[in-house]
């Protein structure tokens, strides 16, 4: 909840958050109803997105419960899209914050 809890500073300084998940869209949005996410949360429930950015946690074999689950990390863009930083971690207990993206 990070996000939510400095969108306000965030878009103050011209920060856009969105999110990506593997999660269905009615998942992704009992989520944001259950917790107040105000912000776009992206459903990649194929993994396609996931896949192209290499964020594909490969040491999840294909056909277990948690196939699909990306790295968790940050992309950070310019305002023409172009990616300017970029941060992951094998280990999903290690998250960016957002004191650290500041």
């Amino acid at each position: 909840m990070d996000l939510q809890d400095n969108l306000d500073a965030l878009q103050s300084d011209g920060v856009e958050p969105y999110e990506i998940s593997y999660d269905p869209v009615e998942t992704l949005s009992g989520f944001a109803d259950e917790h107040g996410i105000t912000y776009p949360l992206l459903s990649d429930v194929d993994s396609g997105v996931t896949t192209d950015f290499g964020t594909l946690n490969t040491l999840v074999p294909e056909g277990h419960r948690w196939y699909g689950v990306p790295f968790p990390g940050t992309y950070t863009t310019d305002v023409n899209g172009i990616i300017r930083s970029r941060t992951f971690y094998a280990n999903h207990a290690v998250r960016d914050s957002i004191a650290h993206m500041a």
